[in-house]
């Protein structure tokens, strides 16, 4: 509330964007995401921001998400030597930059590839901008998760962290 010029939470406006994704009336930008037994928050001021954390990969069932990834992301984890950690790395990363623009999961993200090695999108989900106009960040959660934060533009985060 205290964010948005409004004190009294009960008069925050909360919208919905066309695609679903829920907006704060006068800002901030903010994103959430729930993996396991961590909540993440991304906020930002002036540009869209979208996270997402998820529990450590375990057993094969990963294998089919990857198999729908983009062709440049799959050949990487294919050639990984943990291939579980990197398509993880990369899936939280791609659902970040998802979030961010605001269609989640809802276009194809065989379409679409972001990079494992340096901040960025290799090639960005159609009507969205250049690949540059997107930075990534890899956060270390809590143990036993995987999280990454996206914005457009080059801004940095700053994290914090709060126990229980």
């Amino acid at each position: 509330a205290r964010a948005t010029g409004c004190f009294d939470p009960r008069s925050v406006a909360i919208e919905v964007e066309p695609l679903g994704k829920p907006v704060l009336r006068g800002g901030p930008r903010f994103n959430l995401s729930l993996g396991g037994e961590v909540v993440l928050f991304g906020f930002s001021l002036t540009h869209p921001v979208g996270v997402d954390v998820e529990p450590a990969a375990s057993g094969a069932a990963w294998r089919e998400v990857a198999a729908r990834l983009h062709p440049i992301e799959r050949a990487g984890v294919h050639a990984a030597q943990d291939p579980a950690g990197l398509f993880l790395r990369i899936w939280t990363r791609k659902e970040a930059v998802a979030k961010a623009v605001g269609f989640g999961l809802s276009v194809d993200p065989g379409l679409w590839a972001v990079s494992a090695c340096h901040p960025g999108v290799v090639v960005p989900p159609s009507g969205t901008g250049g690949a540059a106009d997107w930075s990534i960040f890899d956060l270390a959660p809590a143990g036993g998760h995987v999280a990454a934060a996206a914005v457009q533009g080059n801004a940095v985060p700053r994290c914090w962290t709060f126990e229980p």
